[in-house]
């Protein structure tokens, strides 16, 4: 007897260990730029980014990640804030504006993927900023120095860069003259050195040299000769897969008495919307499960619920993202020369007037076709339920109006809802999908109790459909006058979780004082530092224009342009030119 049960014991451990063995992805390492608008920021201002995700094998933008992630983070390590961002063909961008309550101090702006998260903080793209907030003047730690290697360095950088270049350039920024007057238009040619070789994707910033000392904005060349150096080791630990075809929403079925991982149960996801999302996942030996979502999913919430008939022995926990270590991150101690006071104000003004006008000078929202349920172009017959007689009741809704759908009872002697085949095809044991406003309802009574009075309209489609480890014959959908609709909270074994949703890109404004404009706009003050974002600019071309107006702010300006080419060569290149009366 005692044999018997060893030989149990190590059948079941060896079986155990090679279900724990941790996965193992045969991937290229990816590494990370980020091309920043500045590094010194107020609040009312943004911080805009556009990302290069770059494979290290290849050493051209990345086809395997679709998701990016950024984060602000300060001296003591807590995130101020993390976007998850789209990327295409390895490219991305979006912004963040600081607001009143971040207080002044060094912060870190750190991009990564998840797929560069397996060799830690060494492919991450970290970058030094610092925020001034007047507002929380009690933050500030004031010296009575004043540092000025910053604004000498930047002058002379200034005087340099409008003497003809020494020094061969792939691309080159040209301006046809060097000082230009407040609301003129200044047309900038991007020279394209190498020909077909230039071609590429790039990004263009046109911002006010800061006054105010800060680091340097970090360049696509130095990042990538850099990043490309770097060897990270992969983590021992089981390893994160790329996000290839959307973000990931991971999680856990525990029994809930005894904690005990559940697998090989049914977990279905429902994003609820007119072209909803859905899902089943199976749980693995840990308990544990994963969907792929895609980003072009507006919904903002999903409802996850075991699939099971005795569903109520079970808890769903949802895993937060996997957090990056930044205990290894040094900042350097900030303080503010008490000369800079009247910049300091001066630049708060003009952003309070800035925001005071955004009505008029808006970014706009670039509209994504969303992605469509997994029934959107099925053939299938809609009832509006005003167009016939109310029914208060589901069951009576079937039985007086839609002759296909009916009720019957299941093998427990519950009421459950079919949909029949096709005319004259035998009844099947396969139950129909029951969803209202895009959820799923596995419970048919509760679906069945469901006020009908309040349902707009049902659609239903005859086809066969397998989730998970059931199938299904026939889908019935039901919207409701408020498309609202929202399970009962209180089950474990239902939960709703909000989603952490990829960023929305926006078409930025840009500033015109055409003829057009010119009268309308000639009364509403212009302070704008940030003379023209362009981040997703695609150069096909030997010479490119581009166009922008300056403000009524004077000072030293630069114009930045960062990017790669197709062929993953880093190009980095800027001119100054000067705002005066």
């Amino acid at each position: 007897m005692k044999k018997y049960i060893l030989f149990i014991f190590v059948t079941v451990a060896l079986f155990s260990a090679k279900a724990q063995k941790p996965v193992v992805y045969d991937y290229s390492q990816e590494v990370m730029y980020a091309h920043l608008n500045a590094t010194l920021f107020f609040p009312g201002e943004y911080l805009n980014y556009k990302l290069y995700c770059l494979d290290k094998e290849k050493n051209k933008l990345s086809s395997l990640s679709t998701i990016a992630y950024v984060e602000l983070i300060g001296a003591s390590k807590e995130t101020v804030f993390k976007h998850r961002v789209r990327l295409e063909d390895g490219k991305g961008f979006s912004d963040f504006f600081i607001p009143t309550t971040l207080p002044s101090g060094n912060y870190k702006v750190v991009a990564y993927t998840q797929w560069m998260q397996n060799t830690g903080v060494a492919d991450v793209f970290i970058a030094d900023v610092k925020v001034i907030n007047p507002y929380l003047s009690e933050k500030l730690k004031t010296t009575k120095s004043t540092p000025l290697k910053y604004t000498l360095n930047t002058k002379l950088h200034f005087q340099n860069s409008n003497k003809e270049h020494k020094t061969y350039a792939k691309i080159d920024v040209k301006l046809d003259k060097n000082t230009f007057g407040k609301r003129e238009k200044v047309a900038a040619l991007l020279v394209n050195n190498i020909a077909e070789l230039g071609y590429g994707s790039y990004s263009i910033s046109v911002r006010k040299v800061d006054e105010i000392p800060t680091f340097e904005t970090p360049k696509a060349q130095i990042i990538n000769k850099e990043n490309f150096r770097k060897n990270g080791l992969l983590t021992p630990n089981a390893m994160l897969a790329p996000e290839r075809e959307g973000y990931f929403l991971k999680g856990k079925i525990l029994n809930t008495s005894t904690k005990i991982p559940a697998s090989n149960i049914d977990v279905a996801i429902s994003i609820p919307g007119d072209d909803f999302y859905f899902s089943v996942a199976t749980t693995k030996l840990d308990g544990t499960f994963s969907f792929t979502i895609d980003p072009d999913f507006p919904g903002t919430s999903a409802i996850l619920q075991v699939l099971d008939k005795q569903n109520y022995l079970y808890s769903i926990y949802v895993h937060e993202n996997e957090a990056v270590d930044y205990s290894s991150l040094d900042f350097d101690d900030f303080e503010i020369a008490s000369s800079l006071e009247n910049s300091i104000i001066n630049r708060s003004v003009y952003n309070q007037i800035e925001n005071g006008y955004y009505s008029v000078k808006p970014d706009t929202l670039i509209a994504v076709a969303p992605s469509n349920s997994f029934v959107r172009y099925e053939k299938g017959v809609t009832y509006n339920l005003d167009h016939f007689k109310r029914f208060p009741t589901m069951t009576e809704v079937f039985t007086e109006i839609m002759k296909i759908v009916y009720t019957a009872k299941g093998n427990d002697g519950a009421k459950v809802v079919k949909v029949v085949e096709r005319k004259f095809a035998k009844p099947t044991d396969d139950l129909a999908m029951l969803f209202i406003d895009g959820v799923f309802i596995p419970d048919h009574a509760a679906f069945l109790a469901f006020d009908a009075l309040k349902v707009d309209k049902i659609k239903f489609v005859r086809n066969g459909y397998v989730f998970g480890k059931t199938d299904y014959q026939g889908v019935i959908l039901v919207t409701t006058k408020n498309k609202d609709y929202k399970p009962s909270n209180g089950h474990s074994f239902c939960k709703e979780n909000v989603l952490f949703l990829p960023n929305t890109q926006k078409q930025y404004f840009q500033q015109s004082y055409d003829d057009v404009t010119s009268e309308t706009l000639n009364r509403i003050p212009d302070y704008r530092l940030q003379l023209l974002w362009q981040p997703n600019m695609e150069l096909k071309s030997v010479e490119e224009k581009v166009e922008f107006y300056t403000s009524d702010v004077d000072g030293i300006y630069k114009i930045a342009l960062e990017g790669f080419t197709r062929n993953g060569t880093p190009i980095s290149s800027e001119t100054y030119f000067t705002v005066t009366n």
